[in-house]
């Protein structure tokens, strides 16, 4: 692609998505040293990941709209199989989720389409 072109390309890019890119970068402040990011690795069984996927993503478009704590719920695949990502402003945040109607009638929803817990990994926000 040309130089012209491509700076084109960025500056439509960048127009677009003027919004998204325009908050200012933040560095460690107390909120992110309370932020909790997760990892959750999926046991999907074989044969059932179209359902899973449609039951992860109904729930995942639930958590978005009714959970204000919550800044990032958003399922991933990769080699190894399913994961969601997931950040919340603190540990308040993460109770809330845990004890959210949408999540827990999601439970009833996965029986049959899993063939074991999850993994769960958390890690420390730097920034």
């Amino acid at each position: 692609m040309a130089a012209p072109v491509l700076a084109q390309k960025v500056n439509e890019f960048v127009s677009a998505h003027a919004a998204r890119y325009a908050a200012p970068v933040r560095t460690r402040e107390a909120k992110d040293a309370n932020m909790i990011a997760l990892l959750a690795r999926l046991n999907v069984a074989e044969g059932k990941e179209a359902e899973f996927e449609t039951v992860m993503l109904e729930l995942a478009a639930q958590v978005r709209s009714n959970e204000p704590g919550n800044q990032l719920y958003t399922l991933v695949k990769d080699d190894e199989g399913y994961a969601v990502m997931e950040l919340y402003d603190d540990d308040e945040a993460l109770r809330a989720h845990g004890a959210s109607d949408h999540f827990r009638a999601a439970g009833a929803k996965f029986r049959g389409l899993m063939a074991g817990p999850p993994d769960l990994q958390r890690f420390e926000v730097v920034g």
